[in-house]
């Protein structure tokens, strides 16, 4: 995955580790690709069948490393050689530990933790950015990543659902803890390169809110720059 986080932040990134059932690798991978975009690195433990040793080695590693570990609780999770092995692991090592649940609870040492419910689409498939948004608030609120984290993912949203999930995300932090001077100017800035974010109603209207509210502290250069791109 490429790494498309915005040079105005250099900081070490978030590292999360993703435990799943190689039968759930498609679901992973989304999450993986989302959280990427606010500059979070997710290791996918299985996306082959077979664990050979040096991936052991690797997998080891990365529970060490990693801030937060997120097993996907799914009947294929319960039924894997390795994954509750990787759960152990992490209680012990005291990792921030977010259970999701697919299709079951947290059991054993997992269930003094809170697990988050996916929200369905209308087909029972997962709505995995509703997901990505509701995995983000925790870590968010568990200061694990900050303001700029949500400025990096609302900038880099690709399509319009995308662009749609990341402002409300945006617009819950901003109201929970208001938005520095600097990175007001960050978020205009970098908006105006996306015409994603210009495209998308959602977006385009929480911007407006966000700019009204705070343009008395942006620069007259950055006023009249937004003025020009027609951002809004």
């Amino acid at each position: 995955m490429v790494d498309k986080s915005p040079s105005y932040k250099s900081q070490e990134r978030v590292r999360v580790f993703i435990s799943n059932s190689y039968l759930d690798r498609s679901m992973a991978t989304k999450i993986r690709n989302r959280l990427g975009e606010y500059g979070i690195s997710v290791y996918i433990a299985h996306n082959e069948r077979e664990v050979s040793p040096l991936i052991r080695e690797k997998i080891l590693e990365n529970i060490n490393s990693t801030a937060v570990f997120i097993p996907f609780l799914t009947r294929n999770f319960f039924t894997s050689e390795w994954t509750m092995q990787e759960c152990g692991a992490a209680v012990a090592l005291a990792k921030l530990i977010v259970p999701i649940s697919v299709e079951a609870d947290p059991v054993g040492y997992l269930s003094k933790y809170t697990s988050i419910k996916p929200v369905r689409d209308p087909d029972g498939s997962i709505n995995s950015e509703a997901l990505c948004n509701e995995i983000l608030k925790l870590l968010y609120v568990k200061g694990i990543i900050a303001t700029t984290d949500a400025i990096r993912g609302f900038t880099n949203a690709m399509t319009f659902t995308e662009a749609n999930y990341a402002a409300e995300f945006l617009k819950d932090v901003e109201e929970t803890d208001g938005i520095s001077v600097e990175d007001v100017t960050v978020l205009f800035t970098a908006s105006m390169d996306n015409l994603i974010l210009k495209g998308s109603f959602k977006a385009s209207k929480i911007l407006a809110e966000i700019l009204e509210k705070y343009k008395g502290s942006l620069s007259r250069e950055t006023m009249e720059q937004l003025s020009q791109r027609k951002i809004f």
